[in-house]
């Protein structure tokens, strides 16, 4: 038997949303009391795994209460990013043998979720890595639906834009499964998961899951591709 089985004692699909009650054994108010128990369960989550990497090593025992945290909060942990987490942490623990090697990989993780301070000043401004798409796409603009979300080292969002659309592709500010790629900017937020730039991460995450084609992509990969594609030269006006 495996970790997961061991531990959760039941597939994370019986622990669907609609069907928590309340003290009253009535149906919990889903669209308000769900979304606001996620967003303090993750927040704590990403509390944990920042005071974990703040010797710049996993340990076993830090292993061993994150995973007691993820049982005693499966709502969060069939959620993105503690999902992710939560399989990661039950392959470690399914030999019950926690290697070195494992526990680079743990620690790799976590650095890519927080994002990586190595070339910050702010341990939180980084955005986070852990949702791109790999290995990332070629990139074509001509007819292509793109959303931006984060902050851009390139400049404001409206000027991202306009270098989308000045090369034939299309930009929106609703999450669908019509967009193709969804852009992160480089400079991330520290209270991402619960800002706008979350919620559209965790959309695209979603819509993915159902089948959608949007490529979520980095800034620096958005801009690479920029660079190689230039904008078509302006026409000059037809004299009448």
């Amino acid at each position: 038997m495996g970790w997961k089985s061991r531990w959760f004692g039941q597939s994370k699909d019986k622990y669907k949303f609609s069907e928590l009650l309340d003290e009253d054994a009535q149906p919990v108010g889903l669209s308000y009391n769900v979304s606001r128990r996620m967003d303090r369960s993750v927040h704590e989550l990403l509390g944990l795994i920042r005071g974990i990497l703040a010797d710049d090593e996993v340990q076993e025992a830090e292993v061993v209460t994150l995973a007691k945290w993820l049982i005693a909060n499966r709502e969060a942990a069939d959620t993105w990013p503690a999902d992710i987490i939560a399989d990661r942490v039950a392959r470690v623990l399914d030999d019950d043998i926690i290697t070195d090697e494992e526990r680079d990989e743990l620690r790799d993780l976590f650095q890519r979720l927080i994002g990586s301070h190595e070339d910050t000043t702010d341990f939180h401004s980084a955005a986070t890595r852990l949702p791109l798409t790999e290995p990332p796409p070629a990139i074509s603009f001509s007819g292509k639906m793109f959303m931006f979300t984060g902050k851009f080292l390139y400049g404001t969002r409206r000027v991202c834009e306009a270098e989308v659309t000045e090369r034939g592709g299309l930009v929106t500010s609703n999450i669908s499964r019509q967009i193709d790629y969804l852009v992160i900017g480089a400079i991330g937020s520290r209270d991402w998961i619960h800002s706008t730039h979350g919620r559209k991460i965790e959309g695209a995450i979603e819509n993915i899951r159902r089948g959608a084609n949007t490529a979520i992509i980095a800034e620096e990969h958005w801009e690479r591709f920029l660079s190689i594609t230039p904008a078509p030269p302006i026409q000059p006006e037809q004299a009448n």
